[in-house]
């Protein structure tokens, strides 16, 4: 029991880390037990455990979509020639956290950052961003891309990076005009302080 509630007590500390985990939870196989961060012991659920398990043969954490949860979960397992699971650790991520933290990443007005999880999962910055998706279409979405594309007549450029380990993909949505402006505002300097000198140097 002792061992349990100082177990719960590093699941709280993992939880309170950071405000996009929702739960933490230590599924011990051999103990058919589950310890929750918020819940306490209670009965390992096999068919909760079988669904958010990493997949056989994938090292690493990975993020799992089920019922409706993001879940980070990492297997240690037992002895080489068993492979049997010893225990798991589930952090079920809190999407609306991980949306608002996605729109930090929006240093420039008008751009639009989406998350996409195994293919299924998408999480995105804001519902005006879900459109612009739901509009350029995913199956045009593939590796690391920076393309042009139009959405209710504003231009965007639209830049891919994806994360194997993870198998997840950052989309974001960046307006052209503010591109120009930004690129241009540096030449623009330069001939101020360019004809700048020339006045200090005639007079």
């Amino acid at each position: 029991v002792i061992s349990m509630n100082n177990l719960q007590q590093r699941l709280n500390t993992i939880r309170n880390s950071n405000t996009m985990i929702k739960d933490v939870r230590a599924h011990i196989v051999t103990f058919e037990r589950t310890v929750s961060s918020p819940d306490g012991v209670e009965a390992l659920d096999e068919d909760h455990f079988l669904n958010v398990r990493v997949p056989k043969g994938v090292k690493g954490a990975q993020i799992i979509l089920y019922n409706g949860d993001y879940c980070l979960s990492t297997l240690q397992e037992g002895s080489v020639s068993v492979r049997n699971p010893l225990y798991m650790i589930e952090v079920r991520l809190d999407a609306a956290a991980i949306g608002e933290t996605l729109n930090t990443l929006n240093i420039y007005d008008g751009s639009h950052t989406i998350l996409l999880i195994n293919g299924e999962g998408l999480i995105p910055d804001s519902d005006e961003s879900l459109g612009i998706y739901q509009a350029d279409g995913s199956e045009k979405i593939a590796g690391d891309q920076f393309e042009l594309l139009s959405y209710q007549g504003v231009a965007y450029y639209r830049a891919v990076a994806s994360s194997r380990q993870l198998d997840a993909t950052l989309v974001r949505y960046m307006p052209t005009e503010i591109i120009r402006n930004v690129t241009t505002m540096p030449t623009f300097w330069f001939w101020i302080i360019l004809i700048s000198a020339l006045c200090v140097t005639l007079i």
